[in-house]
């Protein structure tokens, strides 16, 4: 549709520019209507041969696949951190449990033909649905998924499929997002069913009808969704396929001995692979909660809000590369702070509005490993920041990073040591201490989680040590 109505208006300008009469001008645009339909026609029909011949292939045997699980680095010591010089270690907080994922409810949805609505982090979506969207599903043997797909291949999806990659536009979703948003709708569509796995099958499909490279796995007579993502990802059971990397995301605990089956070709035109990057945070309208951070700063409590939904939605993502929470997207709630911040270093040269702000987040959180606090290593988007009751040493670095670009627009770099993440500003005048070069860019030292240390000041035990920089 999009190719059409740009196509549409380059021939109203090559017409007008012709000077064409209106009756030819007319003539013209009726020609490529119709061509435009005929192909369109051509292309379904095309698809739909193509996933009637898929669906032949899922008949095959399917493989059995080894697992294997990516550890994430150890960056997050379950020690004190540490301190310049000898303060008083702050009374600890109880923490905050971590956001449930979101799930689907059956209440307000309704399963006549016309529409669906949808819980959505926080918002009730409305899409079109028909009975015919349900595909029973007895088992999640070879020849039963072969039959729903033929099946699936003969429904008018298009409406559905139209309105859900509306909503990824309208929303913002990456493409972690859409996946989010196409699971949630097909919970909501087998809902109240007694087909397990069919909103597991639903979901492939669509994601597959929308160029994504996904696939089915049988995991203990279960289905399961293969996605393969771009970015490396942590602590999530994953297969090689091939040349694919295939992560799975089963609705249940993996057992460690369990038999992943699946198959090695994929649908031809679904290749797209995930990304989790979030170059925009999605538009999320849910519940904003209001709070302060753990101390003052500069004598004065700093109020703060977060959006819950962005939260919950962040609690959705596995742990995945550091660049990924660096260069994401800056809330409403991260700007709202900026601006109270802003006060505070207005008429500072770059070095004495760094200081500050390296102070404001070594004094402003209380600090605890992601193991003690979680149980296992997780990465804060910086909007996580304001809301759990903890943090630790990459959190922080993010979080200062982003106060550092938005507040005065300098180039920053997270420093990657053993075990260890740090911040590096490039700043325009001369600084001492502790100094990495990338390309013709000068990067200084500033750690957020040295408590009192100043710009430049390395940890003794890193002083010397070769570390990598990852500029955002």
């Amino acid at each position: 549709m999009l190719i059409k109505r740009y196509i549409h208006a380059i021939l109203l300008v090559i017409a007008g520019n012709l000077c064409l009469p209106v009756y030819g001008q007319e003539d013209l645009l009726r020609e490529f209507d119709a061509f435009v339909n005929r192909e369109n026609r051509t292309f379904d029909n095309r698809v739909k041969q193509m996933n009637k011949e898929f669906a032949d292939y899922l008949k095959k045997e399917w493989s059995s696949f080894p697992t294997y699980v990516n550890q994430p680095p150890s960056i997050d010591p379950d020690t004190s951190f540490t301190q310049k010089t000898e303060t008083i270690q702050p009374e600890i907080k109880n923490q905050k449990e971590e956001a449930p994922l979101p799930s689907a409810k059956t209440e307000n949805i309704r399963k006549g033909t016309g529409q669906l609505v949808v819980p959505f982090f926080g918002m009730s979506l409305s899409l079109p649905f028909d009975r015919s969207f349900i595909i029973a599903l007895s088992n999640a043997r070879e020849t039963t998924v072969s039959n729903a797909w033929k099946k699936a291949s003969d429904i008018e999806y298009t409406p559905l499929l139209k309105a859900l990659l509306q909503y990824k536009k309208e929303l913002r979703l990456n493409d972690w997002g859409y996946v989010q948003l196409v699971q949630q709708s097909t919970k909501a569509i087998y809902a109240g069913q007694n087909y397990p796995d069919g909103a597991t099958f639903l979901a492939t499909f669509l994601l597959n009808q929308s160029s994504y490279a996904v696939k089915l796995a049988r995991i203990n007579d279960r289905l399961a969704l293969l996605v393969e993502i771009k970015e490396t990802i942590y602590n999530v059971p994953q297969l090689k396929n091939g040349r694919q990397t295939l992560s799975i995301f089963y609705s249940r605990p993996l057992p460690p001995t369990a038999k992943v089956f699946t198959y090695k070709e994929s649908l031809p035109f679904a290749t797209g692979h995930i990304s989790m990057q979030i170059p925009e945070l999605p538009l999320l309208n849910g519940e904003h909660l209001s709070t302060v951070l753990p101390h003052q700063w500069q004598n004065h409590p700093i109020a703060v809000e977060v959006n819950k939904a962005l939260i919950d939605f962040f609690s959705t993502m596995p742990q995945t590369e550091l660049i990924v929470y660096g260069r994401s997207g800056t809330s409403e709630q991260i700007k709202a702070l900026c601006r109270q911040l802003k006060k505070y270093i207005e008429n500072k040269s770059e070095t004495e509005a760094v200081s500050l702000l390296l102070d404001f987040v070594q004094h402003t959180f209380d600090y605890q490993s992601d193991t003690r606090q979680f149980g296992y290593e997780k990465v804060f988007f910086p909007d996580e920041m304001l809301y759990y009751s903890y943090n630790d040493c990459e959190d922080r670095a993010i979080f200062f990073c982003r106060l550092v670009q938005l507040l005065l627009n300098l180039p920053v770099a997270l420093v990657d040591y053993p075990n260890h993440i740090a911040a590096a500003v490039c700043f325009s005048e001369a600084t001492e201490g502790t100094r990495f070069r990338q390309g013709d860019k000068e990067y200084t030292l500033c750690d957020p989680t040295y408590i009192n240390a100043g710009i430049g000041e390395c940890m003794q035990k890193f002083a010397g040590i070769k570390a990598k920089l990852i500029i955002l």
